[in-house]
């Protein structure tokens, strides 16, 4: 019976102190995710390195809303290997299950912006004077006049 009442207590001293560690871990302390599983990795320079696809996202937008024209060249200032993103690069950060913002959850690390367009620098078959965009508030994805001006999210090989 001694045996039985003093294994209680043991038991009941480590439910309040772990009752007291719960208590003081911060709301968000605990990663939801383990690490390995993340999809977009922040390198010591603030870029985030993409596990799908063998790239690196700039990790802010370029300053200004620009013309395709303009793009390759702006991109091109933030050092060697740096280029507007792709249709495909850009349309994986799109979860179709979501609106306002229309971006898979991994992304939102990158602060994309959702009341314009950012573009690629796909060109849309058949239409020279077109290159296919993406809107991240509705997620829709679609051929833009190179006329325009648009949002550019730099990115570049990780390899």
């Amino acid at each position: 019976m001694k045996n039985k009442e003093s294994v209680l207590s043991v038991v009941q001293e480590i439910r309040g102190t772990l009752k007291e560690m719960l208590k003081r871990l911060a709301p968000g302390s605990v990663q939801e995710k383990p690490f390995e599983n993340q999809r977009l990795i922040r390198n010591a320079e603030g870029n985030l390195a993409d596990k799908k696809f063998p790239i690196v996202w700039a990790k802010e937008d370029l300053p200004v809303k620009i013309t395709p024209d303009e793009s390759a060249a702006a991109c091109s200032k933030l050092g060697e290997g740096w280029r507007p993103a792709s249709i495909a690069e850009l349309d994986s950060l799109i979860d179709r299950s979501r609106c306002k913002p229309a971006i898979i959850p991994e992304a939102e690390v990158l602060g994309l912006k959702t009341d314009d367009w950012y573009l690629s620098n796909t060109p849309v078959a058949g239409y020279p004077s077109y290159v296919w965009c993406v809107d991240f508030y509705y997620g829709y994805v679609d051929g833009n006049s190179k006329d325009c001006k648009y949002y550019v999210r730099p990115v570049r090989s990780s390899q």
